[in-house]
């Protein structure tokens, strides 16, 4: 079998990771590099990643996989527009080694059914691996369970925040709930959907101002739900703190 060094896992990802993240990937996996996944096969975004790495140029470009893997983050649902079903990416694996899969109709929605949120361990079972796009895809035999919850929660207590922090993972209860309005940005004729809400913690209220597909999520929010705003930022504005969110973070609201 042909060896591949760290030098042509840095070039199959045209320079993108760092060399020790190759490294990683070469000495995890250079044993099992070349092999096909089978169909019973569980493998990881790690060793997915070095199987794509080394079969680049290989003729198939699509293999179906079982993963069972950490959730990296989660996407809003969207649509391209309103005929196409809904539709959302959920990114899997750890920092350096992640592979996105996109899920359609019902199988979105099982998404926030569950409550899968950034680091669950889920077990994807049946998702075809594109190769070329380094990427999955679930098809109608994909079947998506989650296995266990993450032991880190999102922060609850709003006196924690603070000016600056980026993607964090906030929750909290629904007191206030605004109307969802399309403004343009500014230098760009397409208008883009706001809306904002406020969040109590139990003591303490913070504003979030939500753009995007955050504002979107928002038409199935309802005052007094429990929701969870993940890959959010802290922000002040006008002399008061708020959190915000946009296309990058996801809104939940969880059930009881």
């Amino acid at each position: 079998m042909q060896q591949h060094g760290y030098e042509d896992v840095m070039d199959a990802h045209y320079g993108m990771i760092s060399t020790e993240q190759a490294m990683g990937i070469a000495a995890a996996h250079e044993d099992a590099a070349g092999k096909a996944p089978e169909a019973n096969d569980i493998t990881t975004c790690r060793a997915l990643l070095a199987f794509i790495a080394t079969n680049k140029s290989a003729g198939q470009q699509a293999y179906v996989v079982n993963v069972k893997d950490r959730v990296y983050r989660v996407f809003n649902a969207t649509k391209r527009d309103e005929k196409s079903e809904r539709y959302r990416t959920v990114v899997l694996g750890s920092e350096g080694y992640t592979i996105p899969i996109r899920v359609f109709g019902t199988a979105s929605d099982h998404i926030d059914d569950s409550m899968v949120c950034r680091g669950d361990m889920l077990f994807v079972k049946g998702a075809a691996l594109d190769i070329k796009s380094e990427s999955l895809k679930a098809t109608k035999g994909t079947v998506i369970t989650k296995l266990s919850a993450s032991a880190v929660g999102a922060v609850s207590d709003f006196s924690s925040l603070v000016d600056g922090q980026k993607s964090i993972d906030v929750k909290g209860m629904v007191v206030e709930m605004g109307q969802i309005r399309y403004v343009a940005r500014l230098g760009d004729s397409e208008k883009v959907a706001v809306s904002d809400c406020v969040l109590s913690d139990g003591t303490k209220t913070m504003r979030v101002s939500m753009w995007g597909s955050s504002a979107n999520a928002t038409q199935s929010v309802r005052i007094n739900d429990t929701v969870r705003i993940e890959f959010c930022g802290v922000r002040s504005r006008n002399g008061e703190t708020e959190l915000y969110a946009n296309d990058l973070s996801r809104v939940l609201v969880l059930k009881a």
